[in-house]
Formats: C-alpha cells, sequence, structure tokens
C-alpha cells in the first residue's frame, strides 16, 4: 500500500496541478524506492479500478508522458489511507 499511496500523493502533490507519468514515477521511486515494475503494476491497478486516469498530453508536448489525474474515488481513497 506504500507504493498506491505514493502514487496518489504524487498525483495531488503536482504544483501545477498536471503531474505527469515522469514526475510520478520520480515521486514514487524517492518515497518509497519502488522499481519500474512494481510501479507500473500499482498504477495498472489504479487506472483499471477507476482511482487514475491517464490523459496524453497535445502533440506538442511529449507523447509518451500523459498526465496521471487523480478522480474523485482516487481522492475519497488518498484520503482514506492518510486517515489510518
Amino acid at each position: 500500500m506504500q507504493t498506491v499511496l505514493a502514487i496518489l500523493e504524487g498525483c495531488e502533490k503536482e504544483r501545477d496541478g498536471r503531474p505527469t507519468l515522469a514526475s510520478v514515477c520520480t515521486y514514487v521511486a524517492d518515497t518509497t524506492g519502488a522499481g519500474h515494475v512494481e510501479q507500473a503494476y500499482h498504477m495498472t491497478l489504479l487506472e483499471n479500478g477507476g482511482f487514475i486516469r491517464l490523459e496524453k498530453q497535445s502533440l506538442e508536448m511529449m507523447r509518451d508522458n500523459p498526465f496521471v489525474l487523480l478522480t474523485w474515488s482516487g481522492h475519497d481513497l488518498l484520503e482514506s489511507l492518510n486517515a489510518k
């Protein structure tokens, strides 16, 4: 759950409100030490569960670095995990 919490926090803590996959992965690695495979696994679970949404950037921006946005369910999960 540490990796899940770090992913959700990484989405929420982005200063401009538009966290990218790269910035969230850097935050997760720095916070938990989780590697690429572990992060990808948990990101997929969170996306399939409706807690995060990956949104492609415009063509002018980097194509392989989508935004990672919290859904309302993701905000609720983050609040629940922080309350424990």
